[in-house]
């Protein structure tokens, strides 16, 4: 029995992944991180033992390259002298990712005209042409404010306070949609859901109804809200989290709830990562990791405005009851969590877009596995489940590996087998999604090695089940 495995270049799933690497912050900075990890890919040719660090012109933090380790730190290390800082400039109108995603949707247009139109990809270029060029931040605000508006639709009647509370849950459910569709960058939204939270949060109606009344009065609008098209010009809207820490009226108050926005995030971020990594499709894993990334986005965007909180002026004019209020020490601890975790997230992503085949291209993972285990199967097992704990790839990719691993083994050949045959059973219910969407056949894959072993065996009843199974597929 020939099993055949497709393992074509897919347009359409290369723009969504580009897509996810460039909203799941900013198209913009997105460039600027391909720029940088451009240049420190160059460095590290050859230089595991040395140590030195870049530093963008400008930009208040180095990337330190350590004996082939690297990280990010505010602070230059005492190890590394001023001659091993390589100082560098970026061109931040670089438009090379946004034409390369153009590539991707002109080749799907014409190569997968009804995926394409499923998937909405000229919408998803069109919110991501938004971010580039001299007119972005008006463009951004406007469509901003135009998600906002819609936001007010069909809240009914009743008080102010009922609308408002209405507007908030509206509000909330059109950007996560909206992001969770590529139409809207994670940075432009965070503050709203930093301030959604905060209201949800409120033990107290008063914190809420301490909104100020007049257009003019706050520190920082988010970015106007449209507020006359949601309320009446005398009702509330949400503004920026520094402006509730700084109301005079809810101090006390707004340092416990504001205290409080991150950890929901965290806990929802590690559920979303956890979901994501039982998924039987790449496109499901991708998409996860971009709803994680938000969630710990926002997690650190809340401590990141707490922390500015505590070196202002007003806070430090508060008495001290209050100020211990703010737990600094639990406020960095979070941020450096979340910060991690979404590094982790969208490094994965990044890491997808930048080359797609590393793990969707059957015949590479397949013939890097047979190979790498010829020389070293439990250091190439080990590697497969760190690759999947990084998030590099999904859980089922990692199964479908290590049984391939397992079944060159004769002392653990029936365990690979039952391995396969589990990942199988878990996958077959997607098949008709995972083709719909041009996902690597790697449910094909496991029956072809499950096939080869029937084979070598001559096991006819292996064989009839197999053939059973490959029955039940489109």
């Amino acid at each position: 029995m020939e099993v055949v495995i497709y393992d074509g270049d897919n347009p359409a799933r290369r723009f969504l992944t580009l897509a996810r690497a460039l909203l799941v912050r900013n198209p913009r900075e997105a460039e600027i991180a391909r720029q940088t990890h451009e240049i420190g890919r160059g460095l590290r040719v050859g230089d595991r033992d040395e140590i030195h660090a870049l530093s963008m012109r400008g930009a208040p933090w180095y990337i330190v390259f350590d004996r082939g380790t690297k990280y990010t730190t505010s602070e230059l290390p005492s190890g590394i002298a001023p001659a091993d800082v390589h100082e560098f400039e970026v061109d931040r109108d670089s438009e090379v990712l946004l034409h390369r995603l153009e590539s991707f949707a002109e080749r799907a247009v014409a190569e997968q005209p009804e995926l394409a139109a499923e998937l909405q990809i000229a919408r998803i270029l069109d919110a991501v042409r938004m971010y580039y060029g001299p007119a972005a931040d008006s463009t951004v605000t406007g469509a901003f404010l135009l998600l906002a508006s819609r936001a007010a639709d069909n809240l009914g009647d009743g008080p102010p306070e009922r609308r408002f509370s209405a507007w908030v849950g509206s509000v909330s459910k059109v950007m996560s949609e909206a992001y969770d569709s590529l139409l809207i960058a994670g940075s432009t939204v965070w503050p709203l859901f930093a301030s959604i939270t905060f209201c949800r949060l409120s033990p107290d109606p008063d914190v809420t109804g301490a909104l100020p009344r007049r257009p003019d009065f706050p520190k920082q609008l988010l970015l106007a809200i449209a507020r006359h098209e949601v309320f009446d010009e005398e009702s509330p809207c949400l503004y920026d989290l520094d402006w509730y820490l700084e109301h005079p009226l809810i101090a006390r108050e707004a340092l416990l709830i504001a205290r409080h926005i991150a950890p929901p995030y965290l806990r929802n971020g590690d559920a979303t990562v956890a979901a994501a990594r039982a998924v039987s499709t790449f496109m499901e894993f991708q998409a996860g990791l971009h709803a994680a990334a938000f969630k710990f986005s926002v997690a650190t965007y809340s401590c990141d405005q707490l922390l500015a909180f505590a070196d202002s002026p007003y806070f430090l004019s508060h008495p001290p009851d209050v100020r211990e209020l703010l737990q600094p020490e639990v406020i960095h601890a979070n941020r450096l969590l979340g910060e991690e975790k979404r590094v982790i997230c969208a490094a994965s992503l990044f890491s997808a877009a930048a080359d797609p085949l590393d793990f969707e291209s059957i015949a590479l993972v397949l013939t890097w596995i047979e190979a790498a285990a010829e020389v070293d199967a439990r250091g190439t097992e080990l590697q497969i489940r760190d690759d999947e704990f990084a998030l590099r790839m999904p859980r089922f990719v990692r199964d479908v590996a290590i049984a391939a691993i397992e079944l060159k083994d004769v002392s653990r050949r029936q365990l690979g087998l039952r391995h396969l045959w589990e990942v199988a059973s878990r996958m077959e219910p997607e098949i008709t999604k995972a083709m719909t969407l041009g996902e690597p056949a790697y449910l094909l894959l496991i029956y072809s090695l499950l096939q080869r072993v029937a084979d070598e065996d001559d096991d006819p009843v292996a064989g009839a089940r197999i053939a059973e199974a490959l029955s039940r597929l489109p």
